[in-house]
């Protein structure tokens, strides 16, 4: 007799050599479901206990092609502008085409940046979390271009002339205030700095980008002026985004509250 049973407890299920354990009715495989466990109450009643699927192969093959063809899609953009710039398919007058043109992409990659959190909560892809990355770099770079062709071929870098503008107009302000912002994200995006900064001093960095909605759909509103439907569309999108990215952490509040009550 062993020493476990000499001291009262149940024996253990032995099974066959020849045969394998049973397993759950409605898993002949034995993939999805833990080791048999036996009940509290019945200890001879195997129970199966659920677990995490692993990702299927249409989910695993997404995760490799979708973030290239995130790349491709911010890419494809600024290639049509460079080819509108080659072939003088601007206009009448190129570098305000070129200011809106690289101003209004810096806002829809602003507003597909903001949407990948939703979407990833909603769809269960964890690996859609890299996409924000990809999308956020190209709010940047296009941006950038955007204040670039207005310090270089719109004022021609005369410093003073540059000053006045800025205090002048309040849209061209708000225009430097989000890329301001923008600015820390950039440089920090990247692994080697998360790891310097640490995960919690990380993610509250880069809460700023909440903060370029309300700064580039102001500058938007203010710099045209006359049609404002467009500009009020983009922030309403804008509300949205943020709204539901707020529901979600008061509900996660609320029910960590709960369970610290409850406990």
């Amino acid at each position: 007799m062993s020493p476990g049973a000499a001291r009262g407890a149940p024996p253990k299920q032995q099974y066959p050599t020849s045969a394998p354990a049973p397993q759950h009715p409605s898993d002949p495989n034995g993939r999805d479901y833990a080791p048999v466990a036996h009940s509290a109450t019945d200890p001879s009643a195997p129970v199966s206990r659920p677990t995490a699927r692993r990702p299927g192969r249409t989910s695993g093959r997404a995760a490799r092609i979708v973030p290239w063809l995130a790349v491709v899609a911010a890419t494809l953009p600024a290639l049509y502008i460079v080819w509108l710039t080659a072939s003088g398919g601007l206009g009448s007058d190129p570098i305000e085409t070129l200011e809106h043109a690289t101003g209004d992409w810096a806002i829809r990659f602003l507003i597909v940046t903001l949407a990948v959190t939703p979407f990833r909560q909603a769809s269960g892809w964890g690996w859609l979390v890299k996409l924000r990355r990809t999308f956020g770099l190209a709010v940047f770079a296009y941006a950038t271009a955007h204040l670039l062709i207005y310090l270089v071929l719109d004022m021609g870098l005369m410093g003073s002339e540059i000053v006045k503008d800025v205090l002048k107009h309040p849209w061209v302000t708000l225009g430097m205030v989000s890329w301001l912002l923008l600015l820390p994200l950039a440089l920090t995006s990247t692994r080697g700095w998360q790891r310097r900064l640490g995960g919690r001093r990380w993610q509250r960095l880069h809460r700023l980008i909440y903060l370029v909605p309300f700064t580039a759909s102001f500058h938007y509103f203010f710099a045209v002026k006359l049609d404002v439907r467009l500009p009020l569309f983009i922030a309403a999108v804008f509300a949205l985004l943020l709204g539901a990215r707020f529901w979600r952490s008061l509900s996660k509040r609320r029910a960590r509250a709960a369970l610290e009550v409850a406990s």
